[in-house]
């Protein structure tokens, strides 16, 4: 922490970008250096139906693979209006997501959490393959990320918990307000929301960071820098 905490107040230090533990965004803040500071991510991917679904789905499961999902960064769970399940889990189940059954899915919600609720380290950056053998699964050969449906947050929720690790919630939402207000409680810091568009359809004291897939131009109001980070198409 000490080496840390001196190459934040270097002078050749010009921002930073602290993530993590509520000790590190302090010191971010009280050195002197502007800073950035968020910390513990539950961020979810929100798909849009205007949005390009293959391609949102492998940004997703290009960013929740890389290194076995240890970023806390990379995205905690998949929303998208309930008419287009059908669609992103086809389009995820091609890019390799293997959707867990409802028994399968309680076996394996035991042990991602620890009987205290916090994320079981044993599935921290751990392959596919190892968790399915640590939760007692069999899984298909050559499965990327496993997906459980989860209609809910919180207790009794596993996996509206953060998941440093190959899984994912898939969670349905009936509109575009429905999937934003859904998205919020996964979100687990508190941060200040610049106001935006969509900015009445949040809990603000909830969102952190949501990613939303869709085409460009659909809303009007030029975009600032908010809770929402949109990526359109390439």
């Amino acid at each position: 922490m000490q080496a840390t905490d001196n190459l934040m107040k270097h002078p050749d230090t010009a921002l930073i970008l602290a993530t993590g533990g509520s000790a590190m965004v302090r010191a971010a803040y009280s050195s002197g250096t502007p800073a950035i500071g968020v910390g513990p991510g539950n961020g979810p991917a929100y798909i849009e139906r205007t949005a390009d679904i293959p391609l949102a789905v492998k940004r997703i499961m290009d960013s929740k693979t890389f290194d076995n999902g240890t970023i806390c960064a990379s995205e905690q769970s998949v929303i998208c209006d309930i008419d287009m399940r059908p669609l992103v889990q086809t389009e995820m189940e091609k890019q390799g997501a293997y959707f867990l059954s409802a028994e399968e899915s309680a076996k394996l919600g035991k042990f991602i959490l620890r009987a205290n609720g916090t994320m079981n380290p044993e599935i921290v950056g751990r392959s596919v393959d190892t968790i399915a053998k640590l939760a007692g699964l069999t899984v298909p050969q050559g499965t990327r990320v496993l997906v459980a449906y989860e209609d809910g947050v919180g207790r009794g929720h596993p996996y509206s918990n953060e998941k440093l690790g190959p899984i994912l919630p898939s969670t349905p939402g009936p509109i575009i307000r429905m999937c934003v207000k859904s998205a919020a409680p996964f979100c687990t810091m508190r941060a200040r929301v610049t106001p935006s568009p969509c900015t009445p359809m949040m809990n603000r004291s909830l969102i952190t960071s949501l990613t939303v897939f869709r085409l460009p131009g659909l809303w009007s109001t030029p975009r600032r820098p908010w809770a929402v980070s949109a990526v359109p198409p390439a």
